[in-house]
């Protein structure tokens, strides 16, 4: 990091050990780069064990396309002002994904209009707060994104299986990391599809070296949430 030119980071609500990187290079010619600057962050409420409210602020701001044309044009200025002589070429880049994202955004609009209910139930962690808030729809899961624990409860589960059965919800989503096997035992009782729901949150090589982006994982999701949908 000493020896780089740029400093990318999501925000110190994602990652923040980056404020040690930032403190040291007060003298330095390290540009920083908060993706999330110009950004809204969701405010979550949680409980301790002592019942004790704290906000918590998401940092899962990509999942909405339209973020990440804002974290887009973040990273365009520092690379324009990092290598001013190639600013052209990042500009025509910079358009080219946002245009892109624009298309993306589109047509998840269509979708979720064309859509005959607005619930989508998750079998893990839901971290599509801004993805929700930006489409209009609402959730159910098995884990609150806040929640320090891996484990729902069976009270939980119980409570969103009979749900899912109330509302005839078709899909029951799951995470990229997560290994579904809450998803399982809710898709089991309910009848209902498991399919993934990618948070773009991480790759791995082999999805690199298939040609995964942002851009086709969440052209996947939206296939996936028109049958969330039906």
């Amino acid at each position: 990091i000493k020896r780089a030119d740029i400093f990318v980071y999501t925000g110190r609500n994602m990652e923040g050990w980056a404020d040690k990187i930032i403190s040291a290079n007060k003298k330095g010619k390290l540009i920083i780069v908060d993706v999330s600057k110009g950004i809204k962050l969701i405010r979550h409420e949680e409980e301790d064990d002592s019942d004790v409210h704290h906000h918590v602020l998401d940092p899962h701001i990509w999942t909405d396309p339209n973020n990440a044309m804002i974290m887009t044009d973040n990273i365009l200025s520092a690379l324009s002002a990092a290598y001013p002589s190639e600013a052209d070429y990042f500009r025509t880049n910079a358009e080219e994904f946002k245009s892109e994202l624009k298309k993306l955004d589109h047509e998840f609009k269509l979708t979720v209009a064309a859509g005959k209910r607005k619930k989508i139930a998750f079998g893990g962690r839901n971290a599509f707060a801004y993805f929700l808030k930006r489409y209009g729809l609402e959730s159910i899961s098995a884990i609150d994104i806040c929640s320090a624990e891996a484990d729902p409860g069976v009270k939980r589960i119980t409570d969103m299986i009979k749900e899912i059965k109330k509302e005839k919800i078709p899909v029951v989503f799951y995470g990229d990391l997560v290994v579904p096997k809450i998803a399982k035992t809710i898709s089991s009782e309910t009848g209902s599809k498991l399919l993934p729901f990618n948070t773009c949150h991480n790759f791995s090589d082999q999805d690199l070296k298939k040609g995964v982006t942002y851009i086709s994982a969440m052209r996947e999701n939206l296939k996936n949430l028109k049958e969330g949908l039906k």
